[in-house]
């Protein structure tokens, strides 16, 4: 059972505890992907050298 990634959104942004716009949230959302693929490509890194 998928819902529409609109309707998700929304929902999320209805139960979140700040008035942030969605594109708000998907910019920190990505941020936070970012930082942690960088940061478990360090640590592979780290692991075979």
């Amino acid at each position: 059972m998928t819902m529409p990634a609109k309707q998700n959104l929304e929902g999320w942004q209805m139960g979140g505890p700040e008035q942030t716009s969605i594109d708000d949230q998907v910019e920190v959302f990505a941020l936070r992907l970012r930082r942690l693929a960088v940061l478990s490509a360090n640590e592979q890194r780290a692991e075979f050298s």
